[in-house]
């Protein structure tokens, strides 16, 4: 979990191998917030934690708001050859101005895709079932 803003990251890291509810929304004009519950890395109870970040140009009214979800390993620098996730499931994903004036996210509210990236030496696959569900796999070569 993480939200990247001007090059900085905030956020605490969870463990692998746990199903999290994620929720993103705007609280209030110039302001994003990430709500997850999960178990925090070398924790054994899951926690409810919000991140709240200032962001410009973000409106709590939705209009002309943006939002990209991506999937991806990250790793420290140097060969990471092997390393790998395995059957990260996004689903159950829905999109509106509210909690209560939502609907699951399907590609009418999509703008495009993007998928493997081209030329990549990694492995990486996706199970596309629409824009709020897939399964994604990915190693490094």
């Amino acid at each position: 979990m993480f939200i990247r803003n001007n090059g900085y990251v905030y956020g605490p890291r969870f463990e692998a191998g746990q199903t999290m509810q994620m929720k993103f929304y705007v609280p209030a004009n110039d302001q994003v917030a990430l709500y997850v519950v999960g178990k925090k890395k070398g924790e054994s109870s899951p926690i409810s934690y919000t991140l709240v970040k200032d962001v410009k140009g973000w409106t709590k009214d939705g209009k002309a708001n943006r939002i990209k979800r991506n999937t991806t390993i990250a790793t420290t620098k140097g060969t990471h050859s092997g390393t790998f996730m395995k059957d990260v499931y996004w689903n159950q994903s829905y999109i509106g101005l509210s909690s209560s004036s939502n609907s699951q996210w399907l590609s009418a509210q999509t703008e495009g895709y993007c998928s493997v990236p081209s030329g990549s030496k990694d492995d990486i696959s996706v199970n596309f079932v629409n824009a709020g569900e897939e399964t994604v796999n990915i190693t490094i070569k």
